[in-house]
Formats: structure tokens, C-alpha cells, sequence
């Protein structure tokens, strides 16, 4: 099941806005997501592959959710093994997130 991905995301009482771009490769940057509490983005590498889209989508929602709801105490690592443990989930139950431009 395809799951398009929208333009904004309300986590708790903030607004989200889901962007997808190559500007996380700038610089030799690694990453394929990353969220910015501060202009309350969430963005994510449009050259990532779909399972990374599905992990990374995943991972950043988990820090929106953590930053709005638990004071960002989770870790980096906690953060990956609780992306990587829902990312299986939602793979067995065959759930894609798919970007409006894909």
C-alpha cells in the first residue's frame, strides 16, 4: 500500500512541512533526511532508494515526536532502532511512503 506522502505534518500543535530535494548532499553529506525543529521541517533526500525513503521518513518523524512530546530525550541510536524496528513492520504490511513527486 502506497502511502503519498503530503505537503505538512501535524505533530502535536506544529506543522511540519515535508520537503524533498537534494540539499542534504551538499558538502558531502551523508544523510538522507533530516528534521529542523526550528523552521519545522522535515526533509528528505529525493535520490534516496524507496526502503530508505520508508526508514528515513520513519526516523524523522520519530524526532518531530520526540522533540514535540519528550523533551528530545531519545538518542541518535535510539532514535535508528526504533526507525529500523517500525520500517520492518510497516515492510511486512507492505506500506511504502512515496513522495507526490514520484
Amino acid at each position: 500500500m502506497d502511502i503519498e506522502i503530503p505537503d505538512t505534518i501535524k505533530v502535536g500543535g506544529l506543522d511540519y512541512t515535508v520537503i524533498f530535494g537534494r540539499s542534504l548532499r551538499l558538502a558531502g553529506n551523508l544523510r538522507k533526511g533530516e528534521t529542523r525543529y526550528a523552521e519545522q521541517v522535515i526533509a528528505i533526500d529525493d535520490t534516496a532508494l524507496q526502503q530508505q525513503i520508508n526508514e528515513v521518513m520513519l526516523h524523522e518523524l520519530l524526532h518531530a515526536v520526540d522533540n514535540v512530546y519528550n523533551a528530545d530525550c531519545l538518542t541518535e541510536d535510539e532514535v535508528n532502532r526504533l526507525a529500523h524496528g517500525l520500517h520492518q513492520v510497516f515492510e511486512q504490511l507492505g506500506i511504502n511512503f512515496i513522495s507526490k513527486d514520484k
